[in-house]
């Protein structure tokens, strides 16, 4: 399998774990045993979805939407409505935008003059999946494209002097302050390897986050490593190579040089990077 295959394949095993696909329900109910009664919560769950967007704001002008960005109850509306200003499709905001897919839409504020918009997760509301930023001048920002942006989460911090808003992937983590930067990477397996890929992930432990290595389990995500920010030291704590825990066989190895944020603690010690020797055919100073 090539490289981009086993990359495609393990951003669906991640996806799917983080429930960002619907399992399909039986298409008939088993004859041996009749279907009840629809109950009221049945027909609420097969109404169609109420469109959460405001009907005016369909209307409003740039600064209208401007204006309502920081409003609790416009904000949604405002943040979809300047994407439709800036002519932007992004996979957050499809054009059409069925109320359906609206209801699934979340905007939260990065202070202090940025929004992020983009698809709720369940598991954790601060968590947004394919997520663009609209500033308080209007302009959208995307943050991926491609593959990229559909597997991209955002991870809006209550307080980024304790822990950093961060841009996860599966096989790599940034930090929305530094994007041109990347805090972890796992090391491209080989071309022909057919190892077990982990996928990062982000844990809340307590009230606290951090960032996991995790395999997809038979009875859900198995953790492989886990690495805890440091406010001080602005780097993430943890292991740079491990062998996989039992029933998994295998290794994991960050990518050193690209894992910017790195602080390696536990697990397997790198070797260290020897120095390079100077080149023999290189001529020799004369003394002074």
């Amino acid at each position: 399998m090539s490289r981009r295959g086993r990359y495609v394949a393990s951003a669906a095993v991640f996806a799917c774990l983080l429930g960002c696909r619907a399992r399909d329900e039986p298409a008939t109910t088993p004859t041996s045993r009749p279907a009840s009664a629809p109950t009221s919560q049945d027909a609420a769950s097969a109404a169609p979805a109420t469109d959460p967007l405001l009907p005016e704001s369909y209307e409003w002008s740039n600064a209208e939407a401007r204006a309502a960005l920081a409003d609790p109850d416009k904000g949604l509306s405002a943040a979809v409505r300047l994407v439709r200003l800036h002519d932007a499709t992004p996979l957050c905001v499809p054009d059409p935008l069925t109320a359906a897919m609206a209801t699934r839409l979340r905007v939260l504020r990065v202070p202090p003059e940025q929004w992020a918009l983009g698809y709720s997760e369940s598991s954790n509301e601060r968590c947004l999946h394919s997520p663009i930023l609209v500033e308080a001048d209007g302009t959208v920002t995307a943050l991926a494209a491609g593959v990229d942006e559909e597997l991209l989460r955002l991870y809006v911090s209550e307080d980024p002097d304790i822990f950093p808003h961060l841009l996860i992937w599966p096989q790599r983590v940034g930090i929305l302050n530094a994007p041109e930067e990347t805090a972890l990477a796992l090391t491209p397996p080989a071309e022909d390897a057919e190892a077990l890929c982990p996928h990062f992930e982000l844990r809340l432990e307590d009230g606290y986050a951090c960032v996991v290595l995790a395999l997809a389990g038979e009875a859900g995500p198995v953790d492989v490593a886990r690495y805890a920010w440091d406010p001080y030291e602005l780097s993430f704590l943890g292991p740079a190579a491990n062998k996989l825990p039992e029933p998994f066989v295998g290794r994991f190895d960050l990518d050193m040089e690209a894992s910017t944020a790195l602080q390696p603690v536990g697990g397997e010690i790198p070797k260290p990077v020897q120095p390079k020797e100077p080149d023999e055919k290189e001529e020799e100073l004369p003394p002074y």
